[in-house]
């Protein structure tokens, strides 16, 4: 069976992407495949991801953006796009803001699983983009007929008091799993031995906070001079980020990483992970890190479920930027040794080799349902 998936973007692989491919390499692909339909960009679709999908199976499909001057031919073109080859009996929308088109055509071409899943807990970075989220939102809302949630602070934005499944943001633990040979390499190849590494990974936009890191990195600076920053994402901020760690005079300090496929290895070469963002549905990156063993200074922003290990500490964007400089000096002056936290996670439902298997059930359950109200 093939299920379909619909994502935003395949050039800039985000946190959404990182949890269908996560599962989709460990669900049993003899039962079920995942397609994949993304809109398409001015951007180069990421390689290495697309040959990630086609060789587990999938498919790739290229929808239109969405705008007021073309939703005839976008509805057109994804009603076509539901009667290729086999015809899907799931679809599994990941954009919140879009299911009231996509999930509106899979419930008028009789798609018995329509699934909306929420990923974050705000409609949108910018004021006017939140204006217009806010009404689609609730439009496509009618249409899904299983709602799932990487988190229950990101169901419960979307969904309210609608019955919703937390889907845990799984990974494969032990790829991230802290190595000391892995972590003398990384650093050898980043000429960074002797340095006091700070790293961060996410998508260079606003939702992130990086010029709020920035900041705080140049405060460390000044009392930790063998400090660097590893920044790993590309996205709409770049060049302004870059400019402002110019204007710091920090470029030798603050290390743009770019869009990177061996993330887990500079993991491991990181003494402290930071995600100082303004919200989150999860951010998996927040799991990725606590399972290489390293220390956490993120933002009181982040859902409950992600304080699955003692590796991790939220404060406040309003507390004073000292406190900030303060917790990660003291990761710095306590010199613990790390160590494997792999167990806590998996009691965390962290692991994707049991969490494919549930959402397998899931899904073959839902299917079975509608069925059976058919009948």
């Amino acid at each position: 069976m093939r299920i379909l998936h619909i994502v935003n973007d395949l050039s800039n692989i985000g946190g959404i992407q990182k949890w269908i491919m996560n599962y989709f390499e460990y669900i049993d692909r003899n039962k079920i495949v995942f397609d994949f339909a993304y809109h398409n960009s001015c951007e180069p679709l990421n390689q290495s991801f697309v040959d990630k999908i086609y060789n587990l199976g999938g498919n790739i499909i290229e929808l239109p953006k969405i705008s007021v001057c073309s939703l005839q031919e976008n509805t057109k073109i994804f009603r076509e796009v539901l009667h290729r080859g086999e015809k899907y009996k799931i679809v599994h929308c990941h954009m919140a803001n879009a299911a009231f088109l996509y999930l509106k055509v899979a419930k008028e071409e009789n798609v018995p699983v329509r699934i909306l899943h929420s990923h974050q807990n705000k409609a949108a970075d910018q004021f006017s983009h939140v204006v217009r989220n806010i009404p689609l939102i609730k439009m496509g809302l009618k249409y899904s007929n299983l709602r799932f949630a990487c988190s229950s602070l990101a169901g419960d934005w979307l969904f309210k008091n609608q019955k919703y499944q937390v889907i845990p943001n799984a990974i494969d633990l032990q790829k991230f799993n802290y190595s000391e040979i892995r972590r003398k390499n990384i650093r050898q190849k980043m000429n960074c031995e002797n340095k006091f590494v700070i790293g961060s990974v996410g998508r260079l936009c606003a939702q992130k906070n990086y010029f709020f890191a920035i900041d705080i990195f140049s405060k460390i600076k000044k009392l930790k001079h063998n400090a660097v920053f590893w920044i790993i994402g590309i996205g709409p901020l770049e060049q302004k980020l870059k400019a402002y760690v110019e204007a710091l005079d920090l470029k030798e300090s603050v290390i743009f990483l770019g869009s990177r496929n061996d993330i887990s290895d500079f993991y491991q070469g990181m003494d402290a992970f930071f995600l100082p963002s303004l919200y989150e549905g999860l951010g998996i990156v927040n799991i990725e890190a606590q399972a290489s063993g390293l220390h956490c200074v993120v933002s009181d922003a982040m859902p409950k479920e992600v304080f699955a290990t003692n590796l991790i500490e939220a404060h406040s964007l309003e507390a004073p930027k000292d406190e900030w400089v303060n917790a990660f000096l003291e990761v710095v002056d306590s010199n613990i040794k790390r160590k494997s936290s792999l167990s806590l996670l998996q009691q965390a439902n962290f692991d994707i080799k049991q969490q494919a298997k549930n959402l397998e059930k899931y899904y073959l359950d839902a299917l079975d349902d509608t069925r059976r109200i058919e009948k």
